[in-house]
């Protein structure tokens, strides 16, 4: 009868981003399976990829052919344009109405409206999407919200909206004197954000960056316009930048047994290291990672004491991986007899998960 082939496992990130024209290099075609063996990747190292996102592909022939079975994997790169021009900010380039300050210096705790100076009541009304809000006053309103996907949270109970770093902020209003110049800004040391021209009706709408040089941290946002007899109007906005969160990450590989045993041989700890230490260098400080181990018992015509080497498959790798410092959640599942009666169902299933992958 003929033996079936062990399936090795391999292991392939998604590359960082590089951009055109950068070569494909071993930075990029880094396969590593649990085996020896050839790898054949598609593009080939040198190639050079035109701007957009394209996927990699490699092919193993592990050396041992014999008893292993030959893989195929996946993966995505982007390919940045050189020198992409950015968007610059709508509207007229120098402000008309110089930012109005708060002498203490801290960012409102709340959404304040001033016209001249004298501060106005206010309705804060969130938006449906909860990813900003309205200032309503008697006789005009700004909205302020942000307009891309990774808002981390919502508009929260004191009006304070949150907005990842690199995000963009869309702002309109009602209610300003007609065919004027609105002027927008972020504190705690006042930057120029841009400047709109209200229309026929005293409305605007514009959307723009928050600057790359903005710490981290609570800050205020503010609108500068005027109102229809000239008055300066003023809607302060409380606002918190949150660091970007990095792509979560995976990591599935298999260790395999001797037949009625849970011993791991220095080849079988060589592997796990090299996972482990695979996954390290994609944790950053604030990555949650958890370690799922199944450890599983081919189902022979006798299998004494199924529970107990089940288990103690899985022990055995989560042993190796604690011992190699991948610190985070561990579990352990036994569930006894694999379905297939062969030697690749004596194994040990790991699968690592953690966010803010670098």
């Amino acid at each position: 009868m003929k033996k079936a082939k062990g399936k090795p496992s391999i292991i392939w990130f998604n590359p960082t981003p590089i951009t055109n024209p950068t070569p494909l290099s071993a930075a990029q075609l880094n396969a590593a399976a649990s085996v020896p063996g050839r790898y054949t990747y598609s593009p080939a190292r040198g190639t050079i990829l035109p701007p957009g996102s394209h996927v990699l592909t490699v092919h193993f022939v592990p050396t041992n052919s014999d008893e292993n079975e030959e893989l195929d994997a996946r993966v995505n790169i982007l390919v940045k344009e050189k020198n992409k021009p950015e968007v610059a900010p709508q509207g007229p380039t120098n402000p008309e109405l110089p930012p109005v300050t708060d002498p203490v210096g801290t960012p409102p705790s709340s959404p304040s409206a001033k016209s001249n100076g004298v501060l106005e009541t206010v309705k804060v009304i969130p938006n449906e999407e909860q990813t900003g809000y309205e200032i309503q006053a008697a006789t005009w309103a700004v909205k302020i919200t942000s307009t891309t996907k990774f808002v981390q949270s919502a508009a929260d109970t004191m009006g304070r909206v949150t907005i990842e770093k690199g995000n963009t902020v869309t702002t309109s209003g009602i209610g300003f004197k007609p065919n004027t110049q609105v002027d927008v800004y972020v504190f705690s040391t006042p930057t120029y954000l841009g400047s709109v021209i209200t229309d026929a009706l005293g409305n605007f709408t514009t959307t723009l960056p928050m600057p790359d040089a903005l710490k981290i941290g609570d800050h205020t946002f503010q609108v500068n316009g005027k109102t229809p007899d000239e008055a300066v109007r003023t809607a302060s906005v409380p606002i918190t930048l949150l660091p970007t969160p990095g792509k979560p990450g995976k990591a599935t590989f298999s260790i395999y047994y001797k037949l009625d045993t849970f011993f791991l041989y220095d080849e079988d700890k060589a592997t796990i290291m090299k996972y482990v230490k695979a996954v390290k260098s994609k944790l950053t400080k604030s990555s949650k990672v958890t370690i799922d181990v199944v450890g599983w018992v081919q189902p022979t015509v006798i299998s004494p004491h199924v529970e107990w080497l089940s288990i103690n498959r899985a022990r055995a790798v989560s042993t190796v991986m604690r011992s190699a410092g991948l610190k985070g959640k561990y579990i352990l599942n036994a569930p006894g007899h694999d379905k297939l009666n062969i030697r690749s169902s004596r194994r040990a299933e790991v699968t690592i998960t953690w966010t803010n992958s670098k």
